[in-house]
């Protein structure tokens, strides 16, 4: 468990915290509060993600989220749901997002290793077993 620094970004923020505790691979969720943030929205016939940039602060209702490895990196997939100050709710992949305050709850997966490969079917890079 940790609080991630203001200013920072969130997945940058939650890769650091799994690297700190040697985690490779792993879960985490997260709740709090972002300055802004960048969500996405899968268009699964165009194989695209279509982004939505939240430029005002919003609450961290829910954030979930992965640590894998793609290529020779560790990756940190999230998805989150934001709300505005109209209450209104919004969701979908996390691009970006800007630290308010935000505490995090990660979990190591041990000795699990899984890697992200391209999925021509979807377009997508999705879980598979270590190459």
């Amino acid at each position: 468990m940790a609080s991630l620094d203001q200013g920072s970004d969130l997945l940058e923020g939650v890769s650091s915290v799994a690297a700190s505790f040697g985690i490779t691979c792993g879960v985490f969720s997260a709740i709090g509060a972002l300055s802004f943030a960048e969500i996405a929205f899968y268009d699964q016939s165009a194989h695209i993600y279509r982004n939505r940039l939240m430029e005002e602060p919003v609450e961290l209702i829910s954030c979930q989220g992965n640590i894998s490895s793609r290529g020779e990196k560790p990756f940190v997939h999230a998805h989150v749901s934001l709300a505005g100050r109209d209450y209104r709710v919004y969701g979908g992949h996390l691009v970006r997002g800007s630290v308010f305050a935000a505490e995090v709850h990660l979990r190591d997966l041990g000795k699990a290793h899984l890697v992200r490969m391209p999925d021509f079917a979807t377009g997508l890079h999705l879980w598979a077993d270590e190459p």
